[in-house]
Parts: C-alpha cells; structure tokens; sequence
C-alpha cells in the first residue's frame, strides 16, 4: 500500500472510530424523544441480579412507574413512593430519593445524558429485530456505576434491556418485551392501600 493509499485509510479508521459514539448518542436521542412524546407505555419487565430475579408488568409515564409482580407492587408518583409487599402485608411510603447508587430507568430515558456519554455503538440482530447496542460510561470518573448497556429496537425506537455494572463489578439487567404504547390514569401511579396492612411510613 502506497503512502496516499495508507492516510486514506487511516482517515477511514478514525472517522469510523469518531462516528461511532455519533450514532450511538443519535439512537439515544431518538430514545428520549420517543419517550418524551409517549401518553405511556405498558411492558412486560425482567430484572436479573446475582442475588435472583423478578418479573412482572410495567407501567411507565414520565417520572411515574407502577410495577407489579406476583408479591409485590412499586409505585412512584414522581415524589412519593408506595411499596406494598404482600408476602409481609406491609406498605412502606418514603420520598422518592435518587443518589449515586440509585439506577433508575425513567430517570436513565429522559435524563441519560446527564450522567452518561456514549462510549460506543454497533448495529446488531436479536431475537429478530435489528438493534443499535449502546455502550455508555459515567461523565464522573468516581461514579459508582461503571457502565451500562442498552439495546434499542431501530425501527421504533424501543428500549428492549438495559444492563448496568457498578464498582463492585455486580451486574444488573433489566429486559422489556411486549411494549405497548397507551394512555395511562393519574390513578395507575397512586397506591390504594388496602385494609388491615401495616403501613410503614419514611417520609420526613
């Protein structure tokens, strides 16, 4: 290879390289408008951890979620959070508190790039669908997570998992499947609480 021949293609390289964190952010972009301009969305969600596992039905509009599972239903306003462990009957009602060990995914869609830049992208298939898979790494060095994962549905734009690693290399991974878009009560992010619970209440 020629002298031109061997800057030409070293040109190549580093556009390719500088393009890739382009294209993942562009993806992730998309991401939050989509989600932005969504009246709600219902999913199914999974949740993996190396202490086990839980799944159930999600319901997710702006910062409020509403998640159930066969023992257990979470549910966030924004402001105030409602967690009603069946298995204890008890309800425990606290302000709702993001710190640097907290991961959350309403607050991951719509505010990502507060915490996280792009890292790196590559087009893939999974279980059939053409994804972009996004790999992005905290703007604070001394984050206590280290890294995160996400997997993005190209045609509409979906997140379909999430997988975030923290400082102790302890990995979590969240999976979305049979999203459906749709408009959601103010009454799907309160809790009733129902009679005869114990209710826990730590808010200050």
């Amino acid at each position: 290879m020629n002298r031109i021949s061997s800057l030409v293609a070293l040109a190549f390289v580093f556009a390719s390289v500088a393009a890739v964190p382009v294209l993942g952010q562009s993806a992730l972009d998309r991401v939050r408008e989509r989600y932005e301009r969504s009246a709600g969305l219902e999913a199914r969600f999974e949740q993996a951890d190396e202490e086990g596992g839980l799944r159930g039905t999600l319901w997710l509009q702006g910062e409020r979620y509403r998640l159930e599972t066969g023992t257990r239903t979470v549910v966030t306003d924004g402001k105030t959070v409602w967690v009603h462990d069946r298995n204890e009957n008890r309800v425990v009602v606290s302000d709702l508190v993001e710190d640097e060990t907290t991961f959350s995914i309403p607050g991951f869609l719509y505010r990502f790039d507060e915490r996280w830049r792009v890292s790196g992208a590559v087009s893939a298939v999974e279980e059939g669908q053409r994804v972009q898979i996004v790999t992005l790494i905290p703007v604070d060095p001394d984050d206590w997570f280290t890294g995160v994962t996400v997997a993005v549905r190209e045609r509409d734009w979906t997140v379909l998992r999430i997988a975030v690693t923290d400082a102790a290399e302890s990995t979590m991974s969240f999976r979305l499947r049979n999203v459906v878009e749709r408009s959601l009560d103010d009454s799907r992010f309160r809790l009733e609480i129902p009679r005869g619970v114990e209710v826990v209440d730590l808010r200050g």
